[in-house]
C-alpha cells in the first residue's frame, strides 16, 4: 500500500482506539498484573535489564524470575521506570501498543492489495473488537500486544517480497530485518514460532501473479524455521515443565485430562473453536472465564466441528487469493491455542489477539455477506454505500459499544472475578479466584461460601490452597479452632515451613494445647 493518502485513516484508527479505551485508565492492577508486575521485584530494578539480553540467558529463562519472556518483561520494566506502581501508566502504554497493532493490521491488509477503505474497516474491526479488551485492559498480558506488533511487521515484509520484484541484495537486507523482528516477537511470546511456517506455506503457494520468486526466499524461510524451532525447544520447553498426557484442564469441572478419552480430546478442540467463532461474530457473551462441557457431545461441539470444516472447505475452494492468505494466517496462528496440543488454560479471549489480526479480512467478508441483505433496505441512510459495507459499519459501531462497556469489568480484580463466577459458576478456577479475592478484600463469609461450593463440586481442585484460604478466613473471623483444622489438612498435602509456622502460631495464640 502506498502510504500517501493513508494518514487520515491512521489518525482515525488511533482516535478510535483511545476513545474506546480511555475509560480503562481508571482501572487498578488486576489478574496477571499481580503476578508479573506488583509481585515481581525483578521488574522494579532496571539494573536487571542486562540479564534479559545476556546471550548466556537467551536459552535459559531461569534468571528471569517471573514471566520469563525477555521482551515482555523489558517492556514492563521500562513502564516501571516511568510509572512506578501506577497502573494508569501501564494501561496507557497498552492503549498505545494496541493502536500500533491496529495500524499494522491496516498496513498488512494494504500489503495484501486490499483497498484502503476495506483495509480501514478491517483494521477498525480489530481495533474495536471486544474480544481484544482483555489484552488491552491487563498490562500483564503485554506479550500479546508485542508479539502481534512484531509478527505483523515480519508479515508486511514477507508480503512486500512476494508482491514486488526485489533484488537479491535488497531481499537479504529485508530478510535480516525480518529476522530481527522475529527474534523480538519470539522473546515477547512463543507463538511467533508459527511465522516461518506461514512464510513457507505461502511460499509453496507461489503468491503473486506471474512472479518469479527470488532464490533467497527459500533459504530465508528455512533459516527462520530452524531458528524458531531451536528457540522454542531450548527456551520454551525449559520454561514450562510440560507433559501433555498429564495436563489437567484447570477451567473444566472434575479435573478432566485431555486424553482421558478420545471424546474428551476432540470435544475440547471443537467446543473451544465454536466458542472462539461465537465470540468473534457474536461477542455478547464474553467473560474472563468460560464454562464448557467436554464429557459428552453437545450442540457446541457439533457446531464447532461444522465451523472448522467450513473454514477448511473455504480455504481450499476459494479463488480469492486475499481471502486464502487471511484464512491461512488465522489457521496457522490459531493452531497452537486450539488444544490439539492440550493447554492448561483451555480457553481465553487473549489467545485470539494475534489470530484475529490476520482474520479480519475474512471476518469483514463474512460480516458483509451475512448482514448485507438485512440492511439493504436501510441503504437510503447513507446513499451510495454498498449494503455490505453499511452492514460492516453497523457491526463496528456495535463493537465499539460492547468494548467500551466491557472495559468497566476490568477496573478492579474483585468486580472482574464476580462477573466471571456469575458467568461460569461451574468453572473451578473462577470459584477459586473469587474466593481468594473476597478473602483479600476482607469479605471472609463470602469467601467461605464460594470456596465451600468449589470444594463440593471439585474437591481435587487446588485443595491445599483452598484449605489455606479457609484457614486464614476462619482466623480473621475469630475461630482459631476451625483455622487450625484447615491448616492441619493443608500441612498434610503441602508441609512447607510457612504452613507449619502458621499452624504453630494459630495453636499458640488460639489456646489449643496440641495438634
Amino acid at each position: 500500500m502506498n502510504l500517501k493518502g493513508s494518514g487520515l485513516y491512521i489518525i482515525l484508527l488511533i482516535s478510535a482506539a483511545f476513545l474506546t479505551y480511555f475509560n480503562t485508565l481508571a482501572g487498578e492492577f488486576t489478574t496477571e498484573d499481580h503476578y508479573i508486575i506488583t509481585g515481581n521485584p525483578f521488574i522494579g530494578d532496571f539494573r536487571n535489564a542486562p540479564v534479559l539480553f545476556d546471550l548466556r540467558n537467551l536459552f535459559n529463562p531461569v534468571p528471569i524470575t517471573v514471566g520469563a519472556r525477555p521482551m515482555t518483561v523489558f517492556s514492563l520494566m521500562a513502564d516501571h521506570v516511568f510509572w512506578g506502581e501506577n497502573p494508569r501508566g501501564y494501561r496507557f502504554t497498552n492503549i498505545i501498543l494496541h493502536s500500533v497493532c491496529g495500524i499494522l493490521v491496516f498496513l498488512t491488509l494494504g500489503a495484501m492489495k486490499i483497498s484502503r477503505e476495506v483495509s480501514f474497516l478491517g483494521a477498525l474491526i480489530f481495533t474495536l473488537h471486544p474480544i481484544n479488551a482483555e489484552v488491552v485492559n491487563v498490562p500483564g498480558f503485554r506479550g500479546e500486544l508485542l508479539v502481534t506488533a512484531f509478527y505483523l511487521s515480519c508479515f508486511i515484509i514477507l508480503l512486500y517480497l512476494f508482491n514486488n520484484r526485489v533484488s537479491v541484495k535488497k531481499t537479504a537486507l529485508l530478510g535480516i530485518l525480518s529476522a530481527v523482528f522475529l527474534l523480538f516477537a519470539l522473546t515477547a511470546k512463543e507463538i511467533a514460532a508459527t511465522f516461518p511456517v506461514l512464510f513457507l506455506v505461502l511460499l509453496a503457494l507461489k503468491p503473486g501473479k506471474n512472479l518469479k520468486l527470488n532464490p533467497v526466499l527459500k533459504p530465508l524461510g528455512g533459516g527462520l524455521l530452524v531458528s524458531s524451532f531451536l528457540y522454542v525447544i531450548f527456551f520454551w520447553m525449559r520454561r514450562y515443565s510440560y507433559n501433555m498426557f498429564q495436563t489437567v484442564f484447570v477451567s473444566i469441572p472434575g479435573g478432566v485430562r485431555p486424553f482421558d478419552s478420545l471424546l474428551a480430546y476432540f470435544n475440547t478442540i471443537f467446543v473451544t473453536f465454536y466458542m472462539y467463532m461465537r465470540n468473534i461474530f457474536f461477542p455478547f457473551f464474553l467473560s474472563y472465564e468460560y464454562q464448557i462441557t467436554i464429557d459428552r457431545i453437545t450442540a457446541a461441539s457439533v457446531f464447532g466441528a461444522l465451523a472448522a470444516a467450513a473454514v477448511i472447505f473455504i480455504l481450499f475452494k476459494t479463488t480469492d487469493r486475499k481471502l486464502k492468505i487471511s484464512l491461512l494466517f488465522f489457521i496457522i496462528t490459531y493452531l497452537p491455542v486450539s488444544n490439539i496440543i492440550p493447554l492448561h488454560n483451555t480457553l481465553s479471549d487473549r489467545y485470539m489477539y494475534l489470530p484475529l489480526a490476520g482474520a479480519v479480512y475474512a471476518v469483514f467478508r463474512l460480516a458483509a455477506l451475512l448482514s448485507g441483505p438485512v440492511v439493504k433496505k436501510l441503504r437510503f441512510l447513507i446513499p451510495g454505500v454498498r449494503p455490505g459495507y453499511l452492514a460492516v459499519l453497523f457491526f463496528i459501531v456495535l463493537l465499539n459499544g460492547l468494548t467500551f462497556n466491557r472495559n468497566f469489568r476490568f477496573l478492579n480484580t474483585l468486580g472482574l472475578y464476580e462477573h466471571s463466577y456469575k458467568h461460569a459458576p461451574q468453572n473451578p478456577r473462577a470459584g477459586y479466584n473469587l474466593g481468594l479475592a473476597y478473602s483479600e478484600n476482607g469479605l471472609y463469609e463470602d469467601s467461605n461460601r464460594v470456596l465451600f461450593e468449589l470444594n463440593d463440586r471439585n474437591p481435587r481442585y487446588a485443595a491445599p490452597r483452598v484449605w489455606h484460604i479457609l484457614a486464614r478466613n476462619f482466623l480473621m473471623m475469630g475461630n482459631p479452632e476451625k483455622s487450625a483444622s484447615y491448616l492441619k489438612k493443608t500441612a498434610l498435602l503441602n508441609p512447607t515451613r510457612e504452613i507449619i509456622d502458621e499452624l504453630r502460631f494459630v495453636l499458640e495464640t488460639g489456646g489449643l494445647k496440641q495438634l
